[in-house]
């Protein structure tokens, strides 16, 4: 049992050191026995790489995931370029992002009054090189000490970045988003012609995502465009008049239309003022299951306002062209939308997905992104589900296997042919 005031999370320690201190290396781990058999601490460095492992890789694992990083300060140690630009650069990132602690252990005398990390506190007690002191086991003595101090510091202070995979709607946050360059360069393209286009795909494959993507960054594409994103799952979007309202407020109109025949004079007024009108209908099909709301008139006077001048993106799991009966009057909607077909990222959108460094949680390691991208098949749900329940395992000191079956529970809560 631990005793009172000791963190119950055991902290990860990299040290950055030169290969000609490994004496001064082996007797300070031997100070730190305890606090490691104590399990308030885990040590690693570079001589426990496994024969066959590429060494760089395995250090950028661990030096992007220890929460302490002591710096093990000699003249070999400045001298080093990897460890001095390399090394010691990567850990005062994570040391100014919060991320990780980073402690100077000041091992032989050595003018380092100029030195980047010359401003944080470091042990032993007034930066007194441990070679120079009486006993050098009084020296290992106060870092250890030390090191102990900041582990309940941290323990005290429990990291507070939340996990950065979710799932629960399409991809809000302009930051999260990622990928889909192909498509969201047809749809610029589409945009700055003003023309209409579906967007196809099956169900969770992120055509929401893409549709919130085009929200915000239509600006960005024609300084004059205005999106209204209108999800017809939407309960105010199951009638005309709240459809007409959730429009109004997307486009800043004073007030909602109240006809359809003033909702087209409002759009007039929109381009004879020199702004572009997006029209943005996420899940199409509910639309047409509400035909006593939503008749043929309705599509009808969309395409005569796409005629002039507006832009309609639409995102449905089945063609246009397959939601209504060929000889429907409104069949001429469909007829201007150009298909754009979502699916899967490709195997090295994919990978960088897995690979891209997230402020605050430590990088997948090989392993983690071999199991993550066989699992995940590209799939863009599958993958922020699997990332995340191995971001959690991590955290609770689980086995990838456990976070890899949640991941399976939930795709298959969610897809049924998953």
């Amino acid at each position: 049992m631990s005793g009172a005031g000791e963190p119950s999370e055991s902290f990860e320690i990299f040290l950055c050191y030169s290969h000609k201190d490994e004496r001064l290396l082996d007797r300070l781990k031997t100070h730190l026995s305890l606090l490691q058999r104590d399990k308030i601490i885990s040590i690693w460095h570079d001589r426990r790489i496994g024969a066959g492992t590429e060494w760089a890789g395995a250090i950028d694992v661990h030096l992007n995931s220890a929460r302490i990083i002591l710096l093990l300060v000699s003249a070999y140690f400045l001298a080093s370029d990897y460890c001095y630009d390399v090394e010691m650069e990567r850990a005062l990132e994570r040391h100014e992002a919060g991320e990780a602690r980073v402690i100077p252990i000041i091992l032989r005398p050595v003018d380092w009054t100029g030195a980047k990390f010359g401003k944080l506190q470091g042990f032993p007690k007034d930066a007194k090189p441990v070679t120079t002191w009486k006993s050098m086991d009084d020296a290992f003595l106060d870092i250890a000490k030390g090191i102990r101090r900041v582990a309940e510091e941290l323990a005290a202070c429990p990291r507070t970045t939340s996990n950065p995979f979710a799932w629960r709607g399409g991809i809000t946050n302009g930051k999260d988003f990622f990928n889909r360059d192909k498509e969201q360069g047809m749809l610029r393209s589409y945009l700055r012609t003003h023309q209409n286009c579906q967007v196809v795909g099956p169900r969770r494959i992120g055509k929401t995502s893409l549709l919130r993507q085009v929200e915000r960054v239509a600006r960005q594409w024609d300084k004059n465009a205005v999106v209204a994103y209108l999800d017809m799952q939407d309960a105010r979007c199951q009638t005309l008049a709240g459809w007409l309202r959730l429009a109004a407020r997307s486009w800043d109109w004073a007030d909602s239309p109240a006809t359809l025949p003033e909702f087209a004079d409002r759009l007039d007024a929109m381009h004879s003022g020199g702004r572009f009108a997006v029209l943005c209908l996420d899940e199409f099909e509910r639309l047409m299951e509400l035909r006593d709301e939503f008749t043929p008139g309705f599509l009808l006077n969309l395409r005569s306002c796409a005629q002039q001048g507006m832009s309609i993106i639409t995102a449905s799991q089945t063609a246009l062209s397959k939601l209504t009966d060929p000889n429907d009057q409104s069949s001429p909607f469909y007829n201007t939308f150009p298909l754009l077909l979502l699916g899967p990222f490709d195997p090295s959108d994919a990978a960088d997905f897995v690979t891209l460094h997230r402020p605050g949680i430590p990088p997948f390691s090989p392993e983690e992104k071999t199991a993550i991208l066989t699992f995940a098949k590209g799939h863009p749900l599958a993958l922020q589900i699997a990332c995340f329940h191995v971001v959690e395992a991590k955290q609770n000191s689980e086995e990838l296997a456990v976070a890899i079956q949640k991941a399976t529970d939930d795709m298959k809560a969610l897809l049924r042919n998953w």
